[in-house]
């Protein structure tokens, strides 16, 4: 037969006081800042301006640009 309540195996938890002390012993770590839309906008349109400037240097032979 089935038992109703198996035993389950305890999780480890630490202690309140051993948790305080090992945030407490943690630098805080400064995460980087998002970069908010424009910032994100801008970065694209760059992006987008020097991959056209590359396709068209490679796509325009020099002797063109130079006559």
């Amino acid at each position: 037969m089935l038992q109703q309540n198996p035993a389950q195996q305890q999780v480890y938890q630490p202690s309140r006081r051993r948790v305080k002390r090992r945030v407490a012993a943690k630098p805080s770590v400064q995460h980087a800042t998002p970069m908010n839309k424009t910032d994100v906008s801008f970065a694209a349109v760059i992006v987008k301006l020097i991959v056209v400037l590359f396709l068209a240097y490679i796509i325009i032979p020099m002797e063109w640009l130079q006559k």
